[in-house]
């Protein structure tokens, strides 16, 4: 193989593995917003479900001097 080949056969490898990085980078950043989604949802169940269990604590307070 001649250099001018192996030099087209090198760079087209390196355009496809910097292709390959770029697409994992937007998955991983759409998984990091799914996840973030995922969190809020269950930290607002878990205040409900802690809401529905205790209702009463919370609803009042003592203040004694």
């Amino acid at each position: 193989m001649d250099i001018a080949a192996w030099s087209i056969s090198f760079h087209q490898a390196e355009l496809m593995q910097k292709a390959g990085v770029s697409v994992l980078k937007m998955a991983m950043e759409q998984a990091q917003v799914q996840m973030d989604g995922v969190l809020e949802v269950m930290a607002a169940s878990v205040k409900a479900m802690e809401q529905s269990v205790m209702p009463h604590l919370g609803a009042h307070i003592d203040i004694r001097i």
